[in-house]
């Protein structure tokens, strides 16, 4: 890759690098990959986020909602 590529690469065009003609990688910007893996909340705190938001505890549900969901039964015969 020649450094006119990474110019393009700056002006905002995303360059594709190719090996016998086959796409295998793509260069960007420092600030688009950034933005592509940039920081997640993990699981809890995206639940805990949306739960605030909405203000669950509020909502009175309590525990009923949830009593019947987790499949109690032994499950099936397995032959070791």
């Amino acid at each position: 890759m020649s450094l006119a590529s990474s110019n393009e690469r700056s002006r905002g065009k995303a360059i594709e690098i190719t090996r016998r003609g086959e796409p295998v990688a793509v260069l960007v910007s420092a600030a688009e990959y950034s933005a592509i893996t940039g920081d997640r909340p993990s699981f809890m705190d995206a639940t805990m986020q949306i739960r605030e938001r909405l203000d669950v505890d509020s909502l009175d549900i309590g525990g009923l909602v949830f009593e019947e969901l987790r499949e109690e039964s032994p499950g099936r015969d397995v032959s070791l």
